[in-house]
């Protein structure tokens, strides 16, 4: 997308850049998380799952894409140390269909797996189709990103008991936001950090009304 941002903004069209950095500055605003620190916290969370140490599959998102190599990286420096092990870890594209084949053939293996870590939620939640199929969803636990505020999203999906946690990734609100600010002439930062709201089974039902 580098050569379409500097064209817009060659023709002084301003533009909001979300979530994948392109390599050039000449952007009204960067709208993206810590993917690193997004990734960290879920690998705290499953610490804390795992109390003892287990085995983690991971769920990974378009290896090319930085989210998924920041969210990668911050879980794997969270559980080091830990007595965790990622017995698996395979590419998904982000996508649900995906995250359940892979899980059903990992699962087949009969490899015990403790916790699967999907680097978004539709990935989890993929992998709970997989180990309820396999009558195995309930000696797992799950985690995932994003917390979508929707029926088959993931904060639905942790106050139903589907997943252990998910991590709130709220950039298209901000967009929204800075958009608005833009359209009536006013500064905007250059980059916009978001901030993530771990979903518990103690406030999902809060923050999903």
């Amino acid at each position: 997308m580098t050569a379409a941002v500097q064209q817009a903004c060659s023709a002084h069209i301003p533009v909001i850049v979300l979530d994948r950095t392109v390599n050039t500055d000449c952007c009204t605003s960067f709208i993206g998380g810590d993917n690193y620190k997004i990734g960290k916290v879920a690998g705290e969370a499953a610490v804390k799952a795992l109390p003892r140490g287990g085995n983690v599959a991971e769920l990974q998102g378009t290896l090319s894409d930085q989210p998924q190599i920041d969210r990668d990286k911050g879980f794997r420096d969270a559980i080091a140390g830990h007595g965790i092990t990622i017995v698996y870890h395979q590419e998904a594209k982000w996508l649900k269909a995906n995250a359940n084949a892979i899980t059903q053939r990992w699962l087949a293996q009969n490899k015990k797996i403790d916790l699967v870590y999907g680097e978004n939620d539709d990935m989890a939640l993929g992998a709970v189709l997989a180990a309820r199929g396999a009558h195995k969803a309930d000696d797992i636990k799950f985690i995932g990103i994003d917390g979508l505020a929707i029926p088959t999203g993931g904060i639905r999906a942790v106050q139903l008991g589907q997943m252990y946690t998910t991590f709130i990734y709220p950039t298209g609100a901000q967009a929204a936001a800075t958009a608005e600010a833009i359209a009536h002439g006013k500064t905007v930062d250059k980059k916009q950090t978001l901030q993530t709201t771990q979903i518990t089974k103690d406030n999902a039902g809060d923050i999903y009304l």
